[in-house]
């Protein structure tokens, strides 16, 4: 997760601080309780239940006792009758049961790794408490292989790694890896760690190029970077080859997921991004989530490795992405359909999938290919991502989420349109398939390590977060101090001290949204200064004491779509700094759909106060026109002429819609030229 492991970063920012003390305080025990399904009038988990069932499997196996087989075959197990029957009734049952979907173990591990990142800074000693109770339950359950997933520990222990397409045990290895290493660091604790490498170990031995040996690869990808983080935490070389012969495995014929299957070789394997050898795409195609997360361990093999040839893939695919398929939000995935990516500029606002885990993947990713090579547009879309895309995904509150993002919404659709029936206009309090909202809690934890990355003698400030950033430049100590009112002001400035001398260079990213940039540099001394691939560098010799102020600006402005994207054509999108804008019913009376704004009226914008999220929270009102509706037929000539009202638009941050009464939501608006 792109931990600097020798750096100590107290994060003090007023947004971002809110944030992650609200993950601390109300998130992370309101997930706990959805795990152990005590949220009254929500899916239930089973997630915990599914843990000490398992604990009861292993203690029959360990006596001798002969186990139930059951089917593998199902990709969600539901109680008989209701999905919403409560876990504790098949509790003390002869047979075990596993409910939920294959993956469940991941929102434990997902959550585990939430909390490393809070106890790693603030004491919590009821978190990790809970960590370490869970901890001693899976030393119960991992087998004398080193095998550890839920599924088919209670279903079928002999049908492990037999359907490596559909079912999810590697996707659990890899979470299980995560919380791990992240555990490990904030606590120095290492049972977890070790359960991890047992698993690994075996992974090990079971995958491989050698005869004998399974020759497949994870159907959602995510222990490649996983096993990278590993390799990094234990400098054991396994564990990076292991991650590597999963990447370069993937598609490549005879193709595996066809042969575990019995189908013919030419059945389309695009939704797992193994129709083809990975070295060969070009454009991102299928799961988005699963796209991600390999894009992520790709990367991270690329600059481990120092190998050119998958770091121009990975630029590649990095540029289809975000140049042709992603929404303004920096949410990615356009279709419904296998919660994929959609063919290039089809981005549809209201039917949108833009899952969260896919915009949170954007952000791991956008993280992974700054390290690779430190270019400003990898941050402005990390940036884009994180306050949009990712930030839409949970209440205000912290105790509702949406797994599906539109950047379009009328509640009337979304109830009686089925093309629209992942669109929701409420968030829900968890859900059966619950892996955004522990996604989020632990991106959101870990987040003041995104902020920046280093290499050799030089520190990017990538993100631009209030905190203070403690490492080593030429083997000094120095200390990093940004003070950032984003978003809501562009006020940005950087202190550096070094009691023993500044060595090194300091690299601020000049943002893409800045229609300004006039920097100062305020110290005693030599120093220089130059701006490259958007970061503007300031490289020290020996001063115990800098100042940077970049000079940043930011207004309002209205952004259109390129015209290829059919559904944004003719329309435009309010953007401030980082944040995206939209409207709102409770504001704008419903029809949002007949609002239109001249684009130049986005420099006439006036600020208002947003009390129902912060006090520093700013909107703006612009001057706009409705359309009147007619009381003629359903088509009228277009040479009659139109009667247009004139109104004051009011928008709020797209991240913060849904957090009052129910109503339409538009992030594109009609875009209307001057008379």
């Amino acid at each position: 997760m792109g931990k600097q492991t020798k750096d100590r970063i107290n994060l003090t920012d007023a947004f971002w601080g809110e944030k992650r003390t609200l993950i601390r305080e109300k998130v992370l025990p309101y997930q706990w309780r959805a795990l152990n399904d005590q949220i009254p009038d929500a899916d239930p988990s089973y997630c915990i239940h599914n843990f000490k069932e398992a604990v009861r499997v292993t203690e029959k196996r360990n006596r001798g006792e002969e186990i139930p087989v059951q089917s593998v075959r199902d990709f969600v197990s539901l109680p008989e009758g209701n999905a919403l029957l409560p876990a504790d009734e098949t509790e003390g049952s002869e047979e075990a049961h596993f409910y939920g979907f294959v993956f469940q173990d991941s929102d434990l591990y997902k959550w585990i790794e939430a909390v490393s990142y809070i106890v790693e800074t603030e004491q919590d000693e009821t978190l990790e408490r809970t960590v370490d109770e869970m901890v001693d339950l899976l030393e119960k359950v991992i087998t004398k292989e080193g095998y550890l997933d839920i599924f088919y520990i209670i279903k079928d222990y002999d049908s492990r790694f037999t359907n490596l397409r559909d079912h999810h045990e590697l996707y659990c290895f890899g979470h299980l890896t995560e919380a791990a290493v992240a555990y490990y660091d904030a606590t120095g604790k290492d049972k977890l760690l070790k359960l991890a490498m047992q698993f690994a170990d075996y992974l090990c031995e079971y995958f491989g190029p050698g005869e004998g040996q399974c020759h497949g690869y994870p159907g959602h990808e995510l222990a490649e970077m996983a096993l990278m983080r590993l390799y990094q935490c234990t400098g054991r070389k396994q564990y990076m080859e292991l991650a590597r012969y999963f990447v370069l495995q993937r598609g490549c014929a005879p193709k595996y997921f066809n042969r575990e299957h019995g189908e013919p070789e030419e059945n389309n394997l695009d939704y797992y991004q193994a129709d083809k050898p990975v070295m060969k795409q070009k454009e991102a195609v299928g799961h988005a989530v699963r796209a991600m997360y390999l894009y992520c361990g790709m990367t991270d093999l690329a600059r481990e490795r120092c190998d050119r040839e998958m770091g121009q893939v990975v630029r590649e695919l990095w540029e289809d992405v975000t140049t042709k398929k992603m929404y303004i939000t920096g949410a990615v995935g356009g279709t419904h359909i296998g919660e994929a990516f959609s063919y290039a500029y089809d981005l549809p606002a209201d039917s949108a999938y833009a899952e969260t885990c896919a915009a949170i993947g954007l952000v791991f990713w956008a993280h992974r290919m700054l390290q690779l090579e430190a270019d400003s547009k990898y941050a402005d879309v990390m940036e884009r991502a994180l306050y949009n895309g990712v930030l839409s995904g949970i209440s205000l509150d912290g105790t509702r989420f949406f797994y599906v993002n539109p950047l379009e919404v009328d509640p009337i659709a979304c109830r009686r349109d089925q093309r629209l029936s992942h669109v929701k206009s409420r968030r829900a309090k968890w859900f059966g398939c619950a892996c955004c909202p522990p996604n989020l809690a632990r991106l959101l934890g870990s987040l003041p390590h995104y902020s920046y990355h280093t290499k050799e003698d030089t520190v990017w400030l990538d993100l631009y977060m209030s905190g203070e950033i403690d490492t080593v430049l030429h083997e000094k100590n120095v200390s990093i101090k940004t003070d950032s009112a984003l978003p809501w002001k562009a006020s940005v400035s950087v202190e550096v001290t070094g009691q023993d001398g500044i060595f090194g260079t300091i690299a601020l990213r000049i943002p893409e949204w800045s229609s300004a940039f006039t920097p100062t540099v305020i110290c005693e001394g030599k120093y220089e200064t130059r701006v490259e691939a958007g970061y503007w560098y300031v490289t020290f010799y020996g001063q115990t004491k800098a100042t940077l102020h970049p000079g940043f600006a930011m207004e309002p402005q209205f952004y259109r779509a390129n015209s290829r994207v059919r559904e944004s054509f003719g329309r435009q999108a309010l953007v401030c700094g980082p944040l995206v804008y939209c409207l709102e019913e409770q504001d704008n009376g419903k029809g949002l759909h007949t609002l239109v704004a001249e684009p130049e009226a986005a420099s006439r914008a006036r600020q208002t106060s947003l009390f129902f999220i912060n006090e520093d929270a700013v909107g703006y009102e612009i001057p706009g026109w409705r359309k009147e509706p007619e009381d003629t037929g359903l088509y009228i000539k277009a040479s009659r002429k139109e009667e247009w009202e004139p109104v004051t638009l009011h928008f709020i941050p797209y991240y913060a819609w849904a957090n009052r009464e129910e109503g339409e939501m538009r992030v594109w608006i009609g875009q209307r030229e001057r008379n």
